[in-house]
């Protein structure tokens, strides 16, 4: 039951993380920044494309993950 959310997890923590952030700070949940997990790792030195496969590549792993659960 719990499948999905670990096969999502990734996307679901980054969305939980900015909403949470963006409250904190008193800016409104609808409008965009920078505060993602893909434009975090670009301003710590990854390449664009480095930064979704290290996603990609995180959100696999909990996929594989869920099937053992």
């Amino acid at each position: 039951m719990l499948k999905p959310l670990l096969i999502l997890g990734v996307m679901l923590g980054d969305l939980v993380w900015v909403v949470i952030l963006r409250w904190q700070l008193g800016k409104p949940f609808y409008i965009g920044d920078t505060n993602h997990l893909s434009h975090r790792l670009a301003q710590r030195g990854f390449s664009r494309t480095q930064a979704v496969l290290l996603i990609w590549l995180g959100a696999t792993a909990l996929g594989f993950l869920s099937f053992l659960a």
